[in-house]
């Protein structure tokens, strides 16, 4: 029975190093058809230039956690220079714009627009801060991210650590030098169009070892035959 023995393990070994085989074979045809070869910065270039030149208008949605707290918002972005919808938590309708800095916020007692000034809200700028705007602001900074993982449904996730830039100047006015750890990019393709699902990143205080919070936002293709999103009046 020994030999009869011998030859069974040596038939499961050989099946899984051949099972082994055929999932790396895989996962490497897979790579390379969904990423083409492109670098890690040049796929990110290339998802942030296709949303703006495709997509004028993106429902998008923003969840943020805290030591206990959490604020969500659902609304939508134009043209990357409005965004407008309803803050959950509160069901407070505001609309920013973020290249001026203006956010406004409708008055539940009077139903009048005001802005976040007048009914202290300033802070809330902050909560609408997108690290897209940070690549902006630095050439070169999208060299530095790297493939992470592939989930199910042709998506990938590039990394960027952005741990040496400070954030305080992005992140509030507290003083208080705020460092983002790394930005997590979900990156959908298909037909040969890069979409970004989901941008994810946390902040942390200057030492880099209390985790003060994290933020994401959820970005979704309007509906099909929808040309334009209703856009808030004051």
């Amino acid at each position: 029975m020994l030999p009869v023995k011998r030859f069974l393990k040596e038939q499961k070994e050989y099946l899984l190093l051949a099972v082994l085989g055929l999932l790396l074979l895989t996962l490497s045809y897979y790579n390379l058809v969904f990423l083409e070869r492109v670098s890690p910065g040049m796929l990110l270039e290339k998802t942030l230039h296709s949303m703006t030149e495709n997509y004028a208008y993106l429902e998008m949605d923003i969840q943020e956690k805290g030591a206990g707290y959490s604020l969500s918002f659902s609304g939508v972005m134009v043209e990357g220079k409005l965004i407008q919808g309803t803050i959950n938590d509160y069901m407070l309708d505001v609309i920013y714009r973020p290249g001026k800095g203006e956010l406004y916020a409708r008055d539940i007692r009077d139903d009048l627009w005001k802005t976040a000034c007048e009914m202290e809200l300033d802070n809330l700028k902050d909560f609408f801060f997108n690290p897209i705007e940070m690549l902006k602001l630095h050439e070169g900074l999208t060299r530095k991210a790297r493939y992470g993982r592939i989930e199910t449904g042709r998506v990938v996730v590039l990394a960027l650590p952005l741990a040496d830039i400070k954030g305080e100047r992005y992140l509030g006015d507290s003083g208080e030098e705020l460092l983002i750890a790394e930005c997590l990019f979900f990156i959908a393709e298909t037909e040969g169009e890069y979409f970004l699902n989901r941008l994810y990143y946390s902040v942390y205080g200057q030492s880099g070892e209390e985790k003060l919070f994290s933020r994401s936002f959820t970005f979704r293709k309007p509906p099909q035959g929808e040309n334009a999103v209703p856009v808030f009046s004051f």
